[in-house]
């Protein structure tokens, strides 16, 4: 079978799966953006720890890790999901004070909501178009912006240069689809 088809499969299979979350979120973090003001170091620890987050949520078996997107970004936790109540939001918050990460650094978009499969669908279709929109945008496109959507909310964090870029990507987040947008983009400050 062709390497390409492979691929297909293994997309609708996380899809269906409702494992897509992670799928996109863990590629969001393999890129790097020529923007961002952290040492290599500090990259490599919030890289570290938001893989060490993902994978104490995927083995907490009262948790459903597979609706919730985590990015770490200056050590602190960007939590944006679908939880089934708040004991499971409250065990979350646990996991992430048991990697030194305090509740107060964790921002949390978690939601309380048996959500549907088509619901689900509906928010990896929104990351999806975000995310090749930023690409195909002159002034976006080399900039490393996390993108994780619930229940039609996109949630925006990452670096860039300018306020123009800054409102570009909510305006992109908005134009493709998405009902509502929290930006946690960070304006970096030139020398």
């Amino acid at each position: 079978m062709p390497i390409a088809l492979n691929l297909i499969f293994l997309l609708l299979f996380l899809l269906s799966s409702g494992c897509a979350t992670i799928f996109t979120s863990g590629v969001s973090h393999v890129t790097t953006s020529a923007i961002d003001k952290r040492t290599y170091l500090d990259q490599w620890e919030d890289s570290i720890l938001g893989k060490k987050l993902r994978l104490e949520l995927m083995n907490a078996k009262d948790i459903r890790s597979n609706t919730i997107s985590v990015i770490v970004f200056l050590k602190k936790a960007y939590l944006t999901g679908i939880v089934r109540n708040n004991e499971e939001a409250y065990q979350i918050f646990k996991i992430c004070n048991k990697f030194g990460i305090t509740d107060s650094d964790v921002i949390s978009n978690l939601v309380v909501d048996e959500t549907s499969f088509g619901r689900q669908s509906a928010d990896v279709l929104i990351t999806t178009k975000i995310k090749t929109a930023y690409l195909g945008d002159k002034e976006l496109s080399a900039i490393n912006i996390h993108v994780a959507t619930v229940n039609g909310m996109a949630v925006l964090v990452g670096l860039v240069d300018t306020k123009e870029q800054w409102k570009r990507a909510k305006k992109i987040a908005i134009n493709v689809g998405a009902k509502k947008v929290k930006n946690y983009i960070l304006l970096v400050q030139k020398k």
